[in-house]
């Protein structure tokens, strides 16, 4: 018999002061127990230095992000504008990933990757990776991951499996 086991994650951890507030309230309230930090959050300091201390049992991932806010690399341009901040959405990074002329992007991604990794597991153990608008169910961007994964003895990998639904505004997804 499979036994199936759900845990209650909260993404972006990290991304503002807000959301660092509701999970710790969530934390203190006992239904939370793992969140993804966003390495790049405008309010990741104060997720790191404010809330995961008083969240002692709280399991941290990293959440890779490669659509939203800046950088942690100034020099890779096939993901960032001339002020650093990331330009691609995920059709676009999905487009990049099998374009055969986009010849520095896996070297880019994974470069961006490590820095993201790293500056999360300079701060706190590191349980799981995931992304940000799933990024990393696109397949050369996942092999980049689990080879990460591998890499930094980080042992889950979140992979999802939703039913295919059509959004009530199926143009503000594409965009």
């Amino acid at each position: 018999m499979v036994r199936k086991k759900f845990i209650l994650n909260v993404d972006d951890f990290g991304i503002s002061k807000s959301t660092n507030r509701a999970v710790l309230e969530a934390y203190e309230a006992g239904i939370l127990k793992s969140v993804s930090l966003l390495p790049n959050g405008k309010a990741f300091d104060e997720a790191v230095n404010n809330i995961l201390p008083s969240c002692p049992e709280l399991g941290v991932g990293v959440h890779l992000n490669l659509t939203d806010g800046i950088s942690q690399c100034l020099d890779i341009d096939s993901l960032i504008d001339d002020k650093g901040v990331f330009k691609n959405s995920y059709w676009k990074l999905l487009l990049k990933a099998y374009n055969p002329r986009e010849k520095s992007f896996k070297e880019d991604v994974e470069r961006e990757f490590r820095r993201q990794i790293e500056k999360v597991m300079s701060k706190t153990k590191v349980y799981h990776i995931d992304s940000h608008e799933h990024i990393h169910s696109i397949p050369p961007i996942f092999e980049i991951v689990c080879k990460l994964a591998q890499e930094y003895g980080i042992k889950q990998v979140r992979t999802h499996f939703e039913k295919f639904y059509f959004a009530p505004d199926l143009y503000k997804h594409l965009k």
